[in-house]
């Protein structure tokens, strides 16, 4: 066969196996490495061909094979999120601070928009008459208060000496 033939047909196999690859960085580099090996391939006409050809396939196959053990997600593998497609979500992030010993958190108060009357007021409906009762008293995302009194009224504290093995 004619030598500038086989260098077409070899140029032509290995810029064909090269169009299969997207470019990420990763495949930059291995499109440079098979690269190397199509170039060499096509126009070391001195060398056995096939040698070369096993060389181009399993670099080929180790490429793909590590696209599919990757560790990172490809974007359109990504599970899409309400931002995504311009959803509103209800916030779900930590609790806000309204009452910490004893004393009310007004810059607190005031990043969830409500009003020292409306804490005395959810307060009093717990039966909590002064802010200096409660040692700690949260907002969650949903709006619920959660109060801890420092009199629980609990009729008989725990004794870690009840417990087997404490002493």
């Amino acid at each position: 066969m004619n030598e500038s033939l086989v260098v077409v047909v070899r140029g032509l196999i290995a810029f064909f196996s090269l169009l299969i690859f997207t470019i990420t960085f990763f495949d930059y580099v291995m499109g440079i490495t098979i690269g190397s090996i199509a170039a060499s391939l096509t126009t070391d006409l001195t060398t056995r061909a096939l040698p070369q050809w096993v060389g181009l396939a399993t670099w080929t196959a180790g490429v793909f094979a590590m696209r599919l053990v990757t560790v990172l997600r490809k974007s359109q593998y990504q599970p899409v999120t309400p931002r995504d497609l311009n959803l509103s979500t209800s916030y779900s992030g930590i609790s806000a601070e309204l009452i910490y010993d004893g004393v009310i958190i007004d810059q607190n108060l005031s990043q969830v928009n409500l009003t020292r009357k409306w804490l005395e007021d959810d307060l009093g409906r717990q039966g909590i008459n002064d802010p200096e009762e409660v040692f700690l008293a949260t907002l969650d995302t949903s709006g619920n208060l959660y109060v801890d009194r420092y009199r629980d009224r609990v009729k008989q504290p725990v004794d870690p000496s009840d417990y087997p093995g404490i002493h």
